[in-house]
C-alpha cells in the first residue's frame, strides 16, 4: 500500500471517530433534554390533575357525596407535594367531608372534632354545630331529671329546637338527592322530637316515653290516669305503671297544659293526620306504599310551617329559617 493511502486513511480515522464521539455527545444530550422535559411535563400536569380532581370533587361536594369526595382525595394526595396550596386544601377538604359525612349520620360529637382545625373557616356551621350539641346535652339532661335522676336545666332557660332543625335540614337534603322514604323519616321525627322537648321544658319536665301521672296538674290527672289504664290493660299486667305517649298524645297533652304548640296542633291536627298517613302507609312504616316526591315535599313544607309558627308563639331563641344547609360549593380557606 502506498505511503500516501495509509497518511489518508489515519487522518481519515481520527476524523470519524471524532464525528462518532460527537454524535454519541449528541444523542447523550437529546436523551437527557427528552428527560428533562419528560419531568417537567410532569410537574407542570399537577395543577391540571388537581383542577381535574377538583371539578369532579365539587360536583360530589354539590350533591353531598362525601364518600366520592374522600375516595378523591385519597388517590390524589400521593401526587401533591407537602406544603403546597393544593396539599393545604386537600387536608382542609379531607376533614371537612368527614365532619359533613359525619354529622350528615347524625354523629355530632364526631364531626365537632373533625371541623376544630378549621373552625375559623366555616364559622357559620362550627356554630350551628353547637347549638345542635347543646340542645341534645339539654334533652339528656331533662330527659335524666324526668326519671329523677338528676336536677333539671334552672328555671328561664330558653328551649334549644336545634336538634329539631338539625333533622329537617337532614330531611331537606334526602329530598334533594330524591330519597322520599328517609325524608318522611326525619321529618316525623322532628315533628315528634318539638312536642318531647316542649314536655321536657315543663316544670316539672315530662318524659313522653314514662309520665308520671302524679306530676300532672290534679284537673289532668284522671283522664291521663284512665288512658294509663288502657295502656296496661293492652299491654298485660307486668306493664310499669308509667304512661306512653305517642306523638298525637304527646300534642294533646301539651294543648291540655295550654303549651303555645299545643294549642297550634289542635288548630292544624287534622291536616297534620292527613299528612302523617304519607308515613303511616309508607313501608318504612305500617303499610307497604312508597313515598311519592310530592307528598314528601307536602309534609316537608307542613312541618316548617308548624315550626315557624311555634316559634313565634313560643318566643323562642333561634329560627330555623336562619340555619344553613351544607355547602354545595367547595368553600376557601382564609388567607
Amino acid at each position: 500500500m502506498a505511503w500516501g493511502n495509509i497518511a489518508c486513511m489515519l487522518t481519515v480515522r481520527p476524523v470519524q471517530a471524532l464525528k462518532l464521539a460527537l454524535i454519541r455527545k449528541d444523542i447523550g444530550s437529546v436523551r437527557i433534554g427528552i428527560a428533562s422535559k419528560q419531568n417537567i411535563r410532569k410537574v407542570d400536569q399537577t395543577p391540571l390533575s388537581w383542577q381535574r380532581s377538583k371539578k369532579q370533587m365539587e360536583q360530589l361536594f354539590g350533591k353531598f357525596n362525601y364518600e366520592g369526595c374522600l375516595r378523591i382525595i385519597d388517590e390524589m394526595s400521593p401526587t401533591v407535594s407537602s406544603g403546597t396550596s393544593e396539599d393545604k386544601y386537600l387536608q382542609f377538604y379531607q376533614l371537612l367531608c368527614k365532619a359533613l359525612q359525619a354529622w350528615n349520620r347524625f354523629m355530632h360529637y364526631e364531626a365537632a372534632e373533625y371541623l376544630k382545625p378549621y373552625a375559623g373557616d366555616v364559622p357559620q356551621f362550627k356554630a350551628f354545630l353547637s347549638n345542635i350539641i347543646k340542645s341534645k346535652q339539654d334533652y339528656e339532661k331533662q330527659s335524666l331529671a324526668a326519671r329523677a335522676q338528676g336536677d333539671p336545666l334552672p328555671q328561664g332557660v330558653k328551649i334549644n329546637l336545634s336538634l329539631v332543625y338539625d333533622l329537617l335540614r337532614n330531611a331537606e337534603r334526602c329530598l334533594l338527592k330524591e330519597q322520599e322514604v328517609d325524608a318522611v323519616g326525619r321529618i316525623y321525627r322532628a315533628l315528634e322530637l318539638m312536642a318531647q322537648l316542649c314536655l321536657l321544658h315543663q316544670n316539672p319536665p315530662i318524659n313522653t316515653s314514662g309520665v308520671e301521672v302524679e306530676i300532672l296538674p290534679s284537673k289532668l290527672q284522671d283522664k291521663y290516669q284512665k288512658l294509663l289504664d288502657l295502656q296496661a290493660n293492652n299491654k298485660g299486667a307486668d306493664t310499669e305503671r308509667h304512661l306512653q305517649l305517642p306523638l298525637f298524645k304527646a300534642y294533646g297533652l301539651l294543648a291540655d297544659l295550654g303549651h303555645p304548640l299545643g294549642r297550634l296542633f289542635q288548630e292544624r291536627e287534622k291536616e297534620m293526620e292527613n299528612l302523617l298517613k304519607i308515613r303511616n302507609n309508607a313501608i318504612i312504616a305500617h303499610g307497604i306504599n312508597p313515598v311519592q316526591a310530592h307528598e314528601a315535599r307536602a309534609f316537608y313544607d307542613f312541618t316548617c310551617k308548624f315550626l315557624e309558627d311555634g316559634e313565634k308563639d313560643m318566643n323562642v331563641k333561634g329560627s330555623y329559617s336562619k340555619t344553613l344547609q351544607f355547602p354545595q360549593r367547595l368553600p376557601s380557606l382564609r388567607e
